[in-house]
């Protein structure tokens, strides 16, 4: 498949995330590669390593945030998160039934409208992911306690 002149979402730049980035850049010339990765930092050591072997036609976009989570609420700091009504939004998010309505609000669902790929990588480590997830059922609870 030719890459050239393709825009490439890459969720997730761990080690994996990172390897796929260079050997697409060693290897093809996209038109844009979007790395997204759930933390800002780790998006802009990502994207100055990268700066260094994209050529000049290829256009290297940072983008971080849970890919889970409701879009509004993606960019929220540690304190802001810790916010009990933050908290109960996310608790309420995570208990609805699954569905368009929800899936519209997510930051997955926003990268890709707003991107359009060609093509998505998904190297994220979901399991990782879930293991620091809060259970939404007792938070829910507790924070209505």
């Amino acid at each position: 498949m030719k890459l050239d002149d393709k825009r490439i979402l890459i969720i997730g730049a761990g080690e994996v995330g990172t390897a796929v980035a260079e050997n697409l850049v060693n290897r093809s010339d996209p038109a844009e590669i979007i790395i997204h990765t759930s933390r800002q930092r780790t998006m802009d050591m990502r994207v100055g390593h990268l700066k260094e072997m994209v050529g000049p036609r290829t256009l290297l976009t940072g983008s971080w945030g849970d890919i889970f989570a409701p879009y509004e609420l993606t960019h929220r700091s540690r304190s802001e998160i810790n916010d009990r009504n933050v908290r109960l939004a996310l608790a309420e998010f995570f208990l609805q039934p699954s569905g368009e309505a929800q899936l519209r609000r997510t930051t997955i669902y926003e990268l890709i409208s707003r991107h359009r790929p060609h093509i998505v990588i998904d190297a994220v480590n979901s399991a990782s992911v879930c293991t620091y997830t809060e259970d939404p059922h007792q938070t829910y609870g507790e924070l209505l306690d």
